[in-house]
């Protein structure tokens, strides 16, 4: 989905990322949670699984806000990671 978020900033003829569109990810991780494991996709994943698709994402895609800030995540994510420009 964001490849194609992506494709669609370029095709409107703006710039994706920060110095143009970034994109603000909510993706409400609590609505997946159950017995301390998410379930994304056919999966059952840790705390530190999903912070490892959330950083994949912030290292692929101009993702500039994410919204499950949880404190692991921000701490793993926070200064470390930027959209890319």
């Amino acid at each position: 989905m964001l490849s194609l978020i992506v494709q669609a900033i370029n095709q409107a003829g703006y710039l994706p990322g920060r110095d143009g569109v970034a994109i603000a990810l909510d993706p409400a991780a609590e609505r997946v949670l159950r017995d301390g494991t998410y379930h994304v996709a056919g999966e059952s994943l840790s705390s530190d699984d999903m912070i490892g698709r959330y950083e994949a994402i912030i290292d692929n895609f101009p993702v500039w806000s994410l919204e499950d800030g949880w404190p692991k995540a921000t701490g793993r994510l926070g200064a470390s990671h930027r959209a890319p420009r």
